[in-house]
């Protein structure tokens, strides 16, 4: 639980750090998933963890809707990206990540990746 708390507190920060949002930009926020691949590189699970708002410098969760379509993409991205599986004592274990979520484009989980 501790190491939890410890990595959502990182994804919070760096979201927050990276975010540089402007008066003109759009309500970005952070979808965070629990993400599970198996030893040979396959998807196990994709599940969203919750929905953070980074200007809050808070890990809590608010309440936004995310819809399906920016779920699938989010695992497109998860599938496109190749994660390393983490394990432990050898069996896959779930670990997190996060991509920025702008309501106003629920199509695209690619928001600030490069691509």
């Amino acid at each position: 639980m501790k190491q939890r708390v410890m990595i959502l507190l990182s994804i919070a920060f760096v979201a927050f750090a990276n975010l540089g949002v402007s008066a003109t930009s759009p309500k970005l926020y952070a979808a965070i998933f629990g993400v599970t691949i198996s030893e040979t590189g396959e998807l196990i699970s994709f599940r969203l963890d919750k929905v953070i708002d980074p200007e809050t410098r808070s890990t809590a969760a608010v309440d936004v809707s995310v819809p399906e379509s920016y779920f699938s993409a989010a695992r497109e991205l998860v599938l496109v990206k190749k994660y390393e599986p983490k394990l432990k004592d050898g069996k896959p274990v779930e670990f997190f990540t996060w991509f920025y979520f702008d309501p106003e484009r629920p199509t695209l989980a690619d928001i600030g990746t490069g691509r």
